[in-house]
């Protein structure tokens, strides 16, 4: 009988919160049994942010899913809109 691989999903939507999620990632990349996926939102899909999502893509990891929740506006009506 094969072990069925476990997902895990990491979503991240900001710079800084990402910062924070490396090692938890890492440590989910790393382990047997466990299948890493990456979903990127938020301000890393905005150009107006820097664009992050190229830094994560750089950093090495496969990005599972994009999910636009802005349309690069900051203020509640583009918010609510992206939810």
């Amino acid at each position: 009988m094969s072990a069925k691989l476990r997902r895990i999903a990491v979503v991240t939507g900001t710079r800084a919160e990402y910062g924070l999620l490396q090692s938890t990632i890492e440590a989910i990349a790393g382990r047997r049994g466990l299948k890493l996926q990456v979903v990127v939102t938020g301000m890393h899909l905005l150009r107006k942010f820097g664009h992050t999502v190229d830094d994560i893509l750089a950093d090495g990891w496969r990005i599972d899913a994009r999910v636009r929740m802005q349309a690069g506006r900051d203020d509640p009506t583009d918010q609510a809109v992206g939810l």
